[in-house]
């Protein structure tokens, strides 16, 4: 009788959550706010700024001598989460299109897509 109660319970939490996730309801309160800080990190100034974070910290380890061991993991730490950050900008830079690229033969489209 007890494993018959608990398997109920698990179930009807399973589903009565698996209900409320699936309801449309108003903006959470915070949603706004890592909208704009998701904008301000993959748009064009966080490009900008993981590029200048490559180009320093790369002269900083090919010209700067020698380092001590903390030094050198906090200049690759530095590269690391640029990189990270500034990848869709750079991948855009790199390779300009935008995906995949489809003909446009729409006489072809409109009369194959016909069915008699």
């Amino acid at each position: 009788m007890r494993r018959m109660t608990l398997g109920l319970t698990a179930t009807l939490l399973t589903f009565s959550s698996l209900g409320m996730a699936a309801t449309g309801g108003a903006a959470m309160p915070w949603e706004s706010p890592l909208r704009a800080i998701m904008g301000s990190l993959t748009g064009p100034t966080a490009g900008y700024i993981a590029l200048i974070a490559i180009v320093v910290c790369g002269a900083l380890l090919i010209f700067g001598g020698d380092f001590s061991g903390f030094a050198r993991n906090v200049i690759n730490v530095v590269i690391a989460c640029a990189i990270i950050l500034g990848a869709s900008n750079i991948i855009t830079n790199l390779f300009p299109s935008a995906g995949a690229v489809l003909p446009t033969d729409t006489k072809a489209s409109s009369t194959e897509a016909r069915i008699p």
